[in-house]
């Protein structure tokens, strides 16, 4: 584990959430699934998230997602950016790292929001990267 400087710009959640997600439609706007695959985040900011995944995605992917926050009953939609991915030798999942892209200013509020109501929220400080 490390034990240095934290020096990401947000601060993580540690509480687990839920994450819907499924491809974003190609150019020519068809729909790759309509399926929505939930998966627990590992890693959340209000920025960005990290997830195990059972399928490989390619750096640039574009995903809809579906926060769901256990604190209230409102679900965040925005999209992700799939930014990097490290695939398991042991098993079959990747982990997904995704920056949050086309949120508006209100769920970026709402998400800081429920972090401070989360009793398992990481307050720590953090420097700007």
């Amino acid at each position: 584990m490390y034990t240095g400087i934290d020096r990401r710009k947000h601060c993580r959640a540690k509480k687990p959430y839920m994450l819907s997600l499924r491809m974003k439609p190609n150019e020519d706007n068809k729909v790759i699934s309509d399926d929505w695959d939930v998966v627990d985040v590992s890693n959340f900011a209000v920025n960005s998230i990290y997830f195990y995944y059972n399928k490989n995605l390619a750096i640039g992917t574009l995903l809809d997602f579906k926060i769901h926050i256990s604190a209230a009953p409102t679900i965040v939609s925005c999209t992700g950016k799939v930014i990097r991915t490290k695939r398991h030798l042991t098993s079959f999942v990747s982990g997904i790292a995704a920056v949050l892209v086309n949120m508006d200013e209100k769920e970026r509020e709402f998400i800081e929001r429920s972090f401070q109501k989360d009793p398992h929220h990481d307050n720590r400080l953090t420097l700007t990267s």
